[in-house]
């Protein structure tokens, strides 16, 4: 995928794309001595990092909200997120949690980069203190019966979750049911035919 056909799908600003390509180059520089993503993804990055993270935006209504990104890594969604809402200027407060150092170090280095507005914090999700979201983000996190417990935590009483799944999502599913009740929409992606989206609205611990 191009940046052009990216655009196809998000029309953005030529400064918003400029800021993907620049994000792009950091990523592949750093990529090289911090192993921050999978090396065969690389050359796929448009599709299989910027589509796929740029799609959860047209799925909530963040203006004003606290979101909470889990497991931000490289920065996928979180900062992809962050770079669509500011092209499309909408006010929302940011939170980017990764337990690795060397990738809250890059985090950082694309906020200063980009001059982004976000936090991060550097520790385990299950750790920290509350959060308090209005939405919960994730994904390549954790599997769902982990993210669930993690949602209940960080997430006010009417918090929605999007969780980037693949193909094995209806066996996820199936697997927490017996523990929790959730109200969710399962959403196509746009960026692999097996992807899709987890949307959950509402969330309660059975057992």
């Amino acid at each position: 995928m191009t940046p052009k056909e990216f655009n196809n799908y998000f029309n953005v600003s030529r400064e918003t794309i400029s800021d993907f390509c620049v994000y792009e180059n950091l990523l592949k520089k750093w990529n090289i001595r911090k192993n921050l993503v999978s090396k065969k993804s690389l050359p796929h990055v448009w599709r299989r990092h910027f589509l796929d993270s740029a799609q959860i935006v047209n799925h909530c209504n963040p203006e004003k909200k606290l979101w909470v990104d889990m497991g931000a890594g490289a920065g996928f969604p979180g900062v992809v997120i962050a770079i669509i809402l500011r092209d499309r200027g909408i006010k929302t407060d940011l939170v980017l949690v990764e337990k690795s150092s060397n990738k809250v170090f890059f985090l950082n280095e694309l906020k200063r980069s980009l001059d982004l507005s976000f936090d991060v914090i550097c520790g385990k999700a299950e750790e920290i203190k509350p959060l308090k979201a209005d939405i919960i983000s994730a994904r390549a996190f954790c599997p769902l019966e982990l993210l669930l417990p993690l949602t209940k935590y960080h997430g006010k009483k009417d918090c929605v979750s999007i969780f980037l799944k693949g193909k094995n999502l209806k066996e996820e599913i199936d697997k927490t049911s017996k523990i929790w009740f959730f109200q969710y929409d399962i959403l196509s992606s746009v960026s692999s035919d097996e992807g899709r989206l987890l949307k959950i609205k509402k969330l309660y611990r059975l057992t």
